[in-house]
């Protein structure tokens, strides 16, 4: 596999549902890219892992670490000439699987927007086909945690599956990409049986 990114690429942005291969993506991605500086950053260490999504408040922390995480960003292209960003997941997955928003919300997203988009930055979007969804969206975590946490969601997005909410969000990555109007491409990823 092959994924044709931009020559002045320095940011790569990750995104997708749960089990769309994601990860095996950036393993991927870490092979393709052959640079010294080359800084990965999992979706745990962006604050947009599943487990945070019952704290109090958590789109709040969300978006002030997303602005220091970009301060630091920005510094670090400024300063790193050759370095490459991959990022597991950021503002889309943001938009798209956040289960509580501030009033603010809105206002404070679209300014993580308007800086991503001054960035030399390019989306990857890991798509799935809709017959595939279902056999892939019971990702890694199978703990009963996980198992709650699909239990709520679809309580929460009011939808009769998992397969049916996992089609929606997929869905609304590629539309929201494409209303922001920042670079990106889908990318089917084969996964290892």
């Amino acid at each position: 596999m092959y994924i044709d990114i931009p020559k002045n690429t320095r940011v790569i942005i990750l995104e997708g549902i749960a089990g769309s291969g994601k990860t095996t993506l950036m393993e991927y991605l870490k092979q393709q890219f052959k640079v010294p500086r080359l800084y990965i950053y999992l979706e745990q260490e962006l604050l947009l892992g599943w487990k945070h999504i019952h704290i109090p408040h958590v789109s709040a922390l969300r978006i002030q670490f997303m602005n220091l995480f970009l301060d630091e960003l920005e510094k670090n292209l400024e300063q790193k000439e050759d370095a490459i960003f991959i990022l597991e997941r950021f503002h889309l997955s943001m938009k798209i699987l956040e289960w509580e928003f501030e009033n603010n919300f809105d206002t404070e997203y679209q300014k993580i927007v308007d800086r991503i988009k001054k960035l030399p930055v390019y989306i990857l979007i890991a798509g799935l086909k809709n017959d595939e969804i279902k056999e892939r969206m019971h990702h890694r975590e199978r703990s009963r945690q996980w198992r709650e946490y699909c239990e709520e969601k679809l309580e929460l997005r009011g939808f009769g599956s998992l397969e049916a909410v996992s089609i929606a969000q997929q869905e609304a990555f590629f539309q929201a990409a494409e209303e922001q109007g920042i670079p990106y491409s889908s990318v089917q990823v084969q996964l290892n049986r």
